[in-house]
């Protein structure tokens, strides 16, 4: 099973704020899961949105990594 995260989580990751986040998924139109009143967002939406937003290819490696747990 894929790992979820919070939102909070992703933008600590990403170090972003919550909004930026908010803003990117509507924009790309990533994967979210509802569950509740809360969203949960899959690791391939997470990656997802790293390729297709800029940023550094060092730091989007570092995160993927991260996430992978390598």
């Amino acid at each position: 099973m894929e790992q979820v995260f919070t939102k909070r989580e992703v933008a600590k990751m990403l170090k972003v704020s919550e909004r930026t986040i908010d803003r990117v998924s509507k924009k790309i139109g990533i994967t979210v899961f509802r569950i509740g009143n809360q969203l949960r967002y899959p690791e391939s939406s997470v990656v997802e949105m790293l390729t297709t937003e800029q940023i550094s290819p060092s730091e989007r490696d570092k995160i993927i990594q991260s996430l992978l747990g390598d």
